[in-house]
């Protein structure tokens, strides 16, 4: 995820995904996973909110975890 631009895809098993979606991805897997948080907070803009497995939350909650 970190390598990669705001707009660049890359394939995952099939399905294209982008950096955000890597994020969220790790965060489904492990979600006390600091730098995935650090990393999602970092992609979203100020009052941007996300739905992270089931729960809502904005970039200022991710910088928080």
């Amino acid at each position: 995820g970190n390598s990669m631009t705001a707009d660049e895809r890359v394939k995952v098993n099939g399905t294209e995904r982008t950096r955000r979606d890597c994020y969220l991805q790790a965060l489904q897997h492990d979600a006390k996973f600091s730098v995935a948080w650090l990393n999602l907070g970092r992609s979203m803009a100020d009052g941007e909110s996300v739905s992270v497995n089931g729960v809502l939350v904005t970039k200022e909650d991710c910088l928080k975890k």
